[in-house]
This record gives C-alpha cells, structure tokens and sequence, in this order.
C-alpha cells in the first residue's frame, strides 16, 4: 500500500503512512537511521571530552581514539548497562564532577588497582 493515497485527517493516520513507508523502504530507511546515530553518538562524545578536557587526566594524551570517559569512583559498566553509553555523554555535559577523561591504558591501570574488573575463569 502506497502510504500517499492513504487521506490523512489525523495524527494517528499521519503516523500509519510514516510507518508503511518505513516497512516498504526498510533498507533505506535503516541507512538513514543509522547515519544519523552515527553523528548524533559522534557529536555527543566529542562534546563530552571537551567538558573533560580533551586530554588523559593522568598522562596528557589528546589521542580521542584511545580517550576513555572514566567514572572516578568506579561503577562505570554498571551504569553504561543501566542507561547505555550514549545516555552518558548526556550526564557529563550535565554535571561533569564524577567523570573524568583516561586513556585506555591508564583506564585499564586503574581497573586492575582498583579490582573494579571481574577475573576471568581459566
């Protein structure tokens, strides 16, 4: 069914043609979902590690593809399961206080330090 000969008179009818056109263009109309995740996650992220500095807050790399949002007292993957990692770029640009900026390496440092990781079984 073509979603432009449906008459539309509602909201409701305006919301079954948009659905019909997204179930007959699935494809494309993923593609440009998923290109706009893309950039919203991007724009969101690079906003996040300005409010943090753009940099490690141990060693001083600028690196943003090793930079990794780090939850000072721990607790990160918990809350990153609870509300999903973009929801988190959200709560640093709100208040940034619990949350600093390590590279992956000293991230993983202070995981091990810390027994903030759980040990795998051999």
């Amino acid at each position: 069914m073509n979603p432009r000969q449906l008459p539309l008179f509602s909201k409701n009818q305006a919301s079954l043609r948009t659905t019909i056109w997204q179930a007959d263009n699935y494809d494309k109309h993923l593609h440009t979902c998923r290109k706009g995740n893309r950039a919203r996650h991007e724009n969101a992220r690079t906003a996040a590690l300005s409010i943090l500095g753009n940099a490690c807050a141990i060693c001083g790399i600028t690196d943003v593809r090793v930079l990794q949002i780090d939850h000072k007292t721990g607790g990160g993957t918990q809350e990153g399961q609870k509300i999903g990692r973009y929801a988190i770029y959200r709560r640093v640009a709100q208040d940034s206080s619990p949350y600093q900026l390590l590279c992956a390496n000293h991230n993983w440092i202070k995981k091990v330090e810390n027994k903030e990781h759980k040990e795998r079984l051999s």
